[in-house]
């Protein structure tokens, strides 16, 4: 999977989540999803990997709401 087909997956709002988790600035965030050099390798692992657990709890509340909302 690329970055761009990462990056629609993101919404909004979504990089400021991804940052916190990441720990790491937002304009690097940005940086990172829009291709631009001068990121890091550890870095990007960081970005990657709070994007991933980001996007997967999201996927999670989504599940559990409509489950909720099947059971009424």
């Amino acid at each position: 999977m690329n970055i761009q087909t990462i990056k629609n997956k993101i919404p909004r709002g979504g990089y400021n989540e991804i940052s916190k988790r990441a720990k790491v600035h937002i304009i690097t965030i940005c940086n990172f999803f829009n291709g631009k050099k001068g990121i890091s390798t550890h870095t990007e692992n960081k970005i990657l990997k709070a994007t991933a657990q980001y996007l997967q709890d999201l996927k999670d509340q989504k599940a559990e709401l409509l489950n909720q909302i099947n059971n009424l």
